[in-house]
């Protein structure tokens, strides 16, 4: 039976995708390098349960969707300022296409993006995605077609 990897080779294998979905996930680096010293923090004492349980991988993707929308529920509750997003490019300057495909992403509320990314990015079923959100699968289908209607309205890249 070959052994299990280490938590440091799971880090090494699977950090920098764990970094970019976390990016997807929240929208900006800080936050996203956040969320995912968090979730690894949190992984590293159940290291060897979650390896004997399943999936490690799909435990710290949870993990961040977790952290993130556990995140903006607290700072909700302490500030109480309209959150609407501002672009967070000029939209007169050019930007590569994941500059581009992030600024849309932040564009969505919280809960949308989520869903987005997890649907559409990462091919989870609605009823993970459904987990994840705490929602029923319904309403989980009802959130991703409202995040993927409100980006196709969007102009595309060529038309910024």
């Amino acid at each position: 039976m070959p052994s299990s990897p280490t938590f440091e080779d799971f880090v090494a294998m699977h950090g920098r995708t764990l970094g970019g979905f976390a990016l997807l996930i929240t929208g900006n680096h800080h936050d996203a390098q956040d969320v995912l010293q968090e979730a690894l923090i949190g992984l590293y004492p159940k290291w060897r349960r979650v390896v004997e349980q399943g999936d490690p991988l799909a435990y710290v993707r949870r993990s961040i969707v977790n952290r993130h929308l556990s995140a903006g529920r607290k700072l909700r509750r302490l500030v109480s300022l309209d959150h609407g997003r501002v672009p967070s490019t000029d939209p007169i300057r050019a930007v590569d296409g994941r500059e581009w495909a992030l600024s849309m992403l932040a564009t969505l509320p919280e809960r949308q993006r989520v869903a987005v990314v997890l649907r559409v990015m990462e091919g989870r079923e609605f009823a993970e995605i459904a987990d994840a959100l705490g929602v029923s699968e319904g309403n989980a289908r009802k959130i991703v077609s409202r995040g993927v209607a409100a980006l196709r309205a969007r102009p595309t890249e060529e038309e910024s």
